[in-house]
């Protein structure tokens, strides 16, 4: 694998080939303006509607400045910056993060990793319609843990890919001015953001490199694209800055600040408890330091001294001008001025007629530009789009398609199934609409039904309506994400087939295209074909459709600890959940790993929305430490190979991750007590009771009701999830009850929590839990046993330095720190660099009881089956000797 190193030297010359590199430009295989507020789950927020979203729409239309951001993380964005200059000047603007987040915390469920990546995605979609972007990338690299340095960041990515993926997505978004988020340096904390910092200067002197990434350029139609202007953010507070927007600027069309409205939608990743901290008012300067281009002295414009107009935009690219395309841009501008200057709110397609006469002269100029200008071709083919979007915004042109009957609910298709799907066209204005065609768009290999070709005038207040049958194909794939990987120790993606990171719609398998007639002009509206679904209590829902397999398969348990050594025997479930609109029948098999083979399969019948559970026998032998099972199903003479779970939170689009259904048992030499009975408070999510019950005990998880009573004298222990206390008021008003259980010989476990724990008052001791607590994020950084004949390091399994081999990720999180010295510390450890940490675990004797506080990752090594985990766990589980 080759490995990019970055130093500050890089960044130097970086800036300097960016001052010198010749002006190349983009091809003709951008994806842009990919967003469209219209487009979105849950429909245009209301600012992008009616005649505050066409004021925006016309914003647009007189500039050319385009904007990209470089983060490393969803909700490292800044926000007020971005809404400032997509809302507040018409930037074309995008934001580009390098990784998803998969290894970040979740406050909203039990998600992780890959599937909190996923979430994480829909979170950083619907945050970006607030912000009002207009394209959205990511680069192939998995967020694996924190990091403290540069180095282990550069040491587990494989920069050299990541730099091609960012400068892929630079050559398809052209950006004029780029932004770096993030310094460069060890003041930007994560070791991702410091990578970011250093890669985002390297990422555009490359993207204007012709020999850089060649295959870009001969595989995929792009061409070399040279950044204006660089600029970076998190400046130390003594360097001074070259531009200062202040996003707490008031925007009467907002109603608020760009700052505060920014801040809404941060607040959307509600994952990773973004946003929470209330947007103060007044002045929120975005203070920027400049790294090349030309200089100026405009401070609050980041787009100074680049002509920017519409007029322009030969001379900006340096490209050729054909004779005529100046006057017929200077037409367009001088319409898209009139336009925002005479929108009426009342009357908003009074400003069709200008935008008609803006559209007719760019596409005019745009048919005369020639190959030797590409990239003027480009800019006025997005200018053309701008000008659609704002025609259709003054007319309040609506087109949707539904799968599904035309009353109730509809839902994911699957292959092999032909289903209705209900199409609308309609419009608010007096202007004369003709609907000329609807087709729907399918992905390669399917077979697109005709269009309908209505050629229908559309009236205001009067859709026009009419169906079409969409039939998946038999040998259709799923809808599954454009990403994956097969090991949890893979730190890059791989896409599906051609999808890459700037194609946002590659999880929308069908869209509906509709061409209507304005004044003459042909104006296309593409949206993504969605079906209803009710959520009760939040109403309905509409989710795009998507093409599930006919069956999903799960094995239960997906993790089975065996303690014994000799010959043993298990009974183990396979889950078969129908999606299917038919009742199916499905030969359901099981494949051993290890010497097991494969067992014979079993035929069941499964209808829509049934969950049927097949049983096996399955053998670890004598002398075999852990197997693998794998399940399968026939349907319909294809096999498939799919456990789908299902992602869905408030305001986002559904996900759906896909993984293989398997289990894997091993043998770990664990002991533990009989018949335990474990009350668990699950906080923000996780799988821990799962493991409990691997090990033989009983959970109970109590809910609100039962915290709040005190009742825990009935179980053996009471273990506090992760985070429990930011998301279960009732754990703080219980306090007294928790601590007057452990005096009476109970035991309490506190799994790793936020600062929202607040020790002095909700411990048996005091302790601090600062607001940036350390953790120790190198998994195999070494764990030093500080109290070896502690009781919860013997019995009943004695706790050796070989238990924690194997880890993933981290040692652990949110350490305690100030200790009273009723407390003992088990352990020690520190990643390089780090001072030793000895408030990783933590016990005291609390009465005839015990108190405990783990910060170890856990959670996050049960699932993998971490042997060490389990043994630490059924420590922690078992009662002191004589109690």
């Amino acid at each position: 694998m080759q490995r990019l190193h970055v130093d500050l030297a890089g960044f130097v010359a970086a800036s300097f080939l960016l001052a010198c590199s010749p002006l190349l430009l983009h091809g003709q295989g951008a994806r842009v303006l990919q967003h469209d507020p219209h487009d979105a789950f849950g429909g245009a927020l209301s600012i992008d509607r009616g005649a505050a979203g066409l004021h925006q729409r016309l914003l647009e239309l007189r500039t050319t400045a385009s904007a990209m951001q470089v983060t490393a993380h969803p909700d490292d964005e800044q926000a007020g910056l971005l809404t400032l200059l997509a809302r507040g000047t018409g930037t074309r603007t995008a934001l580009l993060t390098l990784n998803r987040g998969e290894a970040g915390a979740n406050a909203v469920g039990s998600e992780l990793f890959d599937a909190l990546g996923l979430l994480r995605t829909e979170e950083l979609r619907l945050a970006g319609h607030y912000y009002g972007l207009d394209d959205q990338y990511f680069t192939a690299a998995v967020d694996y843990g924190f990091s403290k340095t540069m180095a282990e960041a550069a040491r587990s990515w494989d920069t050299t890919a990541v730099l091609g993926d960012m400068v892929r997505s630079i050559r398809e978004s052209q950006p004029l001015v780029v932004i770096s988020r993030w310094y460069g340096g060890a003041r930007d904390g994560h070791g991702h953001h410091q990578l970011a910092g250093v890669l985002a200067p390297l990422a555009v002197a490359a993207a204007a490199d012709s020999t850089r990434f060649p295959e870009q350029l001969t595989g995929d139609g792009l061409r070399p694209w040279r950044v204006q202007r660089l600029l970076r953010a998190n400046l130390p507070p003594d360097v001074p800055a070259d531009y200062s927007l202040d996003a707490g600027r008031y925007d009467p069309w907002l109603g608020e600040s760009y700052q505060s409205f920014g801040g809404a939608g941060l607040s959307r990743q509600r994952s990773q408890t973004a946003g929470r901290a209330a947007v103060a008012s007044g002045p929120a300067p975005q203070r920027l330091q400049q790294l090349a281009g030309p200089r100026v002295t405009t401070p609050d414009d980041v787009f100074a001294g680049l002509d920017t107009s519409l007029p322009a935009v030969f001379t900006l690219v340096g490209e050729p001008e054909p004779a005529g395309a100046r006057a017929r841009l200077r037409a367009a501008d001088e319409a898209s001025r009139q336009a925002l200057a005479s929108m009426s709110a009342a009357a908003p397609w009074k400003v069709v007629p200008l935008l008609l006469t803006g559209l007719r002269a760019i596409r005019a100029a745009g048919a005369t530009t020639g190959r030797e200008a590409p990239h003027a071709g480009q800019l006025l083919a997005i200018k053309g789009r701008q000008f659609e979007r704002a025609i259709v915004a003054a007319l309040a042109l609506q087109v949707s398609a539904l799968a599904g009957e035309p009353r109730g609910d509809g839902r994911p298709a699957v292959p092999g199934e032909a289903m209705p799907v209900q199409l609308a066209v309609s419009q608010e204005s007096p202007v004369p609409v003709t609907v000329d065609d609807i087709a729907l768009v399918v992905p390669v290999g399917w077979t697109a039904p005709p269009a309908t070709t209505p050629r229908a005038p559309l009236a205001a207040g009067t859709p026009w309506r009419g169906a079409i049958t969409l039939t998946v194909p038999a040998s259709a794939e799923p809808t599954r994400p454009p990403f994956f990987r097969e090991r949890f120790a893979e730190h890059r993606y791989r896409w599906r087939g051609d999808h890459d990171a700037g194609n946002s719609h590659a999880d929308a398998p069908v869209r509906v295209r509709a061409t209507v007639r304005v004044g003459g002009e042909a104006i296309a509206v593409e949206r993504v074909v969605r079906y209803r679904r009710s959520d009760e209590p939040e109403g309905v829902a509409f989710p795009r459709l998507v093409v599930l397999p006919p069956v999903s398969l799960r094995v239960v348990p997906s993790v089975g600890v065996i303690p014994d050594t000799g010959l043993v025997r298990r009974q183990v479930s396979v889950e078969v959940m129908g999606n299917d609109p038919s009742t199916v029948e499905a030969m359901v098999g099981l494949e051993q790993a290890g010497g097991g083979g494969a067992l014979p399969p079993q035929s069941v019948r499964v209808s829509l929305g049934a969950r049927v559970t097949v049983t096996f026998d399955v053998t670890l032998a004598s002398g075999v430490d852990s197997l693998a099972l794998t399940a399968y199903a026939q349907v319909r003479g294809r096999e498939w190979r799919d456990d789908v779970s299902r992602i869905q939170q408030r305001e986002l689009e559904t996900a759906y991750l896909y993984a293989a259904p398997t289990a894997l048992y091993r043998r770990i030499p664990v002991s533990i007590a009989a018949g335990l009975r474990i009350a668990y408070v699950m906080g923000v999510g996780d799988l821990v009771p799962d493991a409990i019950t691997q090990l033989g005990a009983t959970v109970t998880l109590l809910d609100a009701a039962a915290v709040s009573a005190g009742d825990f004298a009935r179980f053996d222990a009471l273990v506090i999830g992760t985070r429990a206390y930011a998301v279960r008021p009732e754990l703080s008003a219980a306090t007294p009850l928790v601590v007057a259980y452990v005096r009476q010989g109970g035991i309490v476990v506190v799994l790793y929590q936020t600062p929202e724990f607040r020790p002095a008052t909700m411990a048996p001791f005091a302790a601090e839990l600062p607001g940036n607590p350390e953790e120790t994020t190198e998994e195999d950084a070494e764990v030093r046993l500080l109290a070896p004949e502690h009781p919860l390091m013997t019995t009943p399994n004695r706790i050796t330095a070989r238990d924690f081999d194997g880890w993933i990720e981290q040692r652990g999180s949110k350490f305690l720190t100030q200790l009273a010295p009723e407390y003992v510390s088990l352990v020690e450890s520190n990643d390089a660099g780090q001072a030793p940490q000895a408030g990783v675990w933590v016990t005291a004797t609390v009465g005839e009881g015990r108190w405990s506080y783990v910060a170890l990752a856990l959670h996050r090594q049960l699932p993998y089956a971490v042997p060490g985990a389990y043994r630490i766990l059924a420590n922690l589980l078992t009662r002191p000797a004589g109690r």
